[in-house]
Order: C-alpha cells, then sequence, then structure tokens
C-alpha cells in the first residue's frame, strides 16, 4: 500500500513538474518580442466576427498580448498596416476600450500629465518631434520596406494622422481632448502618444 502511494505521489510530482515547465515555455514564449508582420499574420488567421463567448474573449487577448510583446518600431509598422482597423471595427464599444487600456503603454497618465504641463513652445515642439518620427516611419513601411518593389499602399498612401486629428491634437487640452475621445479616436492616435512618451522620455537633447 505504501508502495502504491508513493508511486502516486511520483507521478503527481512529475505532471507538476511537467505543467510548471510547459507553463515556464509558455512565459517566455509570450515574452518573445514579436514583428508586426507576426501579429499580422495573427490577426488575418482569425474571423473575430465568428468567435463568441470564451473563444472571443481568448482571442482578443492573444492579441492583445501579440501587440504588447511588440517594440516600439513594431508597433508603428503594425498600426501603419491597417490590419488592427479590421478586427477593431467588429469589436463591441466595451471590447474596443479594453483594448486600447490594455495596449497604450503604461505610465500614460503620467505622459499626458508631464505633456499637459510644458509650456505651449516645448509642448508644440515634442508634436512636431513625434509627427516628423512618425512621418519617417510612415514612408519606411510604405515606400522603402526591404522585399517590397511596391508600396504597401500603392500610390495612395494613407497619411499618418487626419488633418483634423492632427489639428485637434496641437490644441493646448490635449489631454483633456484625448481622454474625453471615442475608443476609435484614441486607436488612430495611439501611435502619436507613444511616439510623445517616446519624446518626453528622451528630454530636451534627445529631441532633433
Amino acid at each position: 500500500m505504501n508502495r502504491s502511494i508513493r508511486t502516486i505521489l511520483s507521478v503527481a510530482a512529475a505532471l507538476c513538474c511537467i505543467g510548471l515547465l510547459a507553463w515556464a515555455g509558455l512565459g517566455l514564449t509570450r515574452r518573445r518580442p514579436m514583428s508586426a508582420e507576426e501579429v499580422s499574420q495573427y490577426a488575418n488567421s482569425v474571423d473575430l466576427s465568428r468567435l463568441v463567448g470564451s473563444q472571443r474573449s481568448a482571442a482578443l487577448l492573444e492579441l492583445e498580448d501579440r501587440v504588447n510583446s511588440m517594440t516600439l518600431e513594431e508597433r508603428r509598422k503594425w498600426w501603419l498596416s491597417g490590419d488592427w482597423r479590421k478586427w477593431f471595427a467588429q469589436m463591441t464599444e466595451n471590447e474596443k476600450g479594453h483594448y486600447i487600456d490594455a495596449t497604450l503603454p503604461t505610465g500614460l497618465k503620467q505622459v499626458l500629465n508631464a505633456f499637459g504641463q510644458l509650456p505651449d513652445a516645448e509642448r508644440s515642439k515634442a508634436i512636431d518631434d513625434a509627427m516628423r518620427q512618425l512621418k519617417a516611419t510612415h514612408r519606411l513601411v510604405t515606400d522603402h520596406e526591404p522585399g517590397h518593389a511596391e508600396s504597401m499602399y500603392g500610390t495612395n498612401a494613407p497619411p499618418v494622422l487626419s488633418p483634423d486629428l492632427e489639428n485637434r491634437a496641437r490644441m493646448v487640452g490635449f489631454k483633456t481632448f484625448y481622454v474625453d475621445s471615442s475608443p476609435q479616436t484614441k486607436a488612430e492616435l495611439a501611435p502619436l502618444v507613444e511616439e510623445l512618451q517616446h519624446q518626453l522620455e528622451l528630454g530636451p537633447q534627445g529631441g532633433q
């Protein structure tokens, strides 16, 4: 009887070890930085409109995890690819809000507060620097992406931000404008917010 108990305990311990190793392996996989192309491949492989309940929640969580695993440069590429728009259009308002909250950079409130406290000239310069960097990345992705002979958008590459959004983003009340915006507008502004955070982290010496 004691031998049977020991056997059962040994098997249980072995299963626990296997489970822990599998969990650790999954954790390492999720922490691995992903490329915009990999995230786009996942997004294009799943039809969110056909999913309900736990399957839908799991798919949304998987997308959020993949987006959060990307570097700033890859996140820009993912945004510029436009592949996020298909999913976003199929999300409910609650799902959109959750996606924005889950994928925007940490310390967002601190970024908006710090930006709002800048003098007018510095705030304008921060947006100029952010837009300059986004437009430079935009040209890289649309016109000069390695392995592509033509622009991914053909001859009609979309602007980084619509003129209306860019003008409103330059307003003194940008923080209020952002906070009170719809999830769709927040999604459109996400790259600008991330780049502003980057510019603020660089400080005066990091700007161009």
